[in-house]
């Protein structure tokens, strides 16, 4: 319990630091059209981006590093100014959504890692009401989603920029 007390206080630190804390429409949930339902995810090493590597939050203090442990596991680590660094486990997963191979860093209990079309709009939806929110860089940090506003927190999608 203490650990996942000590994530959620992260998750909100990095929110902070990005400037996206305290803002109803950031509870974001991407409006995505339906996939099939035979649509399969599995780890691969094919086909999917090399994960590993610095990231930084998009107008944010935050740091996360992610290296390469085997073809398809990696170790995630988040620093931010005022917490000591957390470890989590990652693996890579794909999915085949309408023709095209699609990939995430999946981060135990803490979120995902995508690549991004830089540019492209994220749509959002929350309470009854939509949203756009563009995103200029090439990979996007999805936090996981456990409730929608907790603790007066608004979980979300923020911009990563791989160094």
């Amino acid at each position: 319990m203490n650990g996942n007390i000590r994530l959620l206080t992260l998750m909100a630190t990095v929110m902070l630091f990005a400037g996206c804390a305290n803002s109803q429409h950031d509870a974001l949930q991407k409006a995505s059209t339906t996939t099939s339902a035979n649509t399969s995810e599995t780890e691969t090493t094919s086909e999917c981006p090399d994960f590993s590597g610095t990231y930084k939050v998009e107008g944010g203090k935050s740091r996360f590093y992610v290296e390469k442990t085997t073809s398809s596991t990696y170790l995630f680590t988040i620093e931010t100014p005022y917490d000591p660094p957390i470890t989590q486990s990652a693996s890579v997963k794909r999915s085949n959504k309408e023709q095209s191979t699609f990939c995430t860093l999946d981060i135990d209990g803490f979120g995902t890692i995508s690549p991004w079309e830089k540019g492209s709009i994220y749509h959002i939806t929350f309470d009854s009401r939509d949203f756009e929110k563009v995103i200029n860089t090439d990979y996007i940090l999805k936090l996981k989603n456990l409730r929608p506003v907790q603790y007066g927190v608004d979980f979300g999608v923020y911009g990563l920029t791989k160094k």
